[in-house]
């Protein structure tokens, strides 16, 4: 239902609604941009969405030997999956 009311608020907000243009404002917006460290709530988010950010206490949850990174990416040393391991687990910084 989520989706279908923000198509209609899309519809009423452009003035030329386009598929394009509706992916294009939903895939750009993210809980992130509203994010308020002063607010003390937890904020979830994927791997992809964290990157670039820091955090005062990171919890990674799921990680799990040969499931993320995926063994397939280890086995065949695809860099970016590893990458995305080690920067997930570097979104705090340092004590």
């Amino acid at each position: 239902m989520e989706l279908v009311a923000q198509m209609r608020e899309y519809e009423r907000e452009a003035e030329e609604p386009t598929l394009a243009g509706f992916l294009e404002r939903i895939t750009l917006a993210s809980d992130v941009d509203s994010y308020d460290p002063e607010k003390g709530a937890v904020a979830l988010m994927t791997v992809h969405t964290a990157k670039g950010l820091e955090f005062p206490e990171v919890l990674c949850v799921g990680l799990e030997e040969g499931v993320f990174p995926h063994q397939r990416s280890i086995r065949r040393r695809m860099r970016p999956p590893r990458k995305s391991a080690a920067s997930a687990t570097s979104r705090s910084p340092a004590p």
